[in-house]
């Protein structure tokens, strides 16, 4: 998990970036591959790094499983459709779970997407300025 994450981190290199796996996806791959051999404290301490990576991100867009465009074999990541709704569950749970703020990307084209996350940011950020503070 941390690996992965510092891999994520040092991609973004304290500029603006867009990464398609982050550290929730992770975490949920994580717990899900050793759920038998996480005890309680190691437990905590991948929780208290979650929160730790959740609190560096602006924004978080979440496109639902599985993604209506298909999933292709690749050699590493699984593309069943159980799979998908399995670790679809575990990370809703875990956003809700842990209260961290995310948005869920409307199905569509990929124009549609990307407008959908264009016109969250920029309302994100109108509210922002309204409030003087972070959202």
């Amino acid at each position: 998990f941390t690996n992965k994450v510092n891999e994520d981190n040092a991609l973004a290199l304290g500029s603006p970036a867009v990464l398609d796996r982050i550290f929730l996806d992770h975490y949920c791959y994580c717990m899900y591959r050793n759920i038998e051999v996480i005890n309680d404290k190691r437990y905590k301490d991948l929780e208290k790094e979650l929160l730790h990576n959740a609190a560096k991100y602006d924004y978080i867009f979440y496109f639902t499983a599985p993604p209506p465009w298909g999933l292709s074999p690749d050699g590493l990541r699984e593309v069943s459709t159980s799979y998908s709704v399995v670790m679809d569950l575990l990370i809703r749970g875990t956003l809700d779970k842990f209260d961290i703020k995310s948005f869920t990307v409307p199905e569509g084209t990929v124009e549609e997407r990307a407008l959908a996350i264009k016109h969250t940011i920029e309302r994100e950020e109108q509210y922002k300025l309204q409030v003087g503070g972070k959202p």
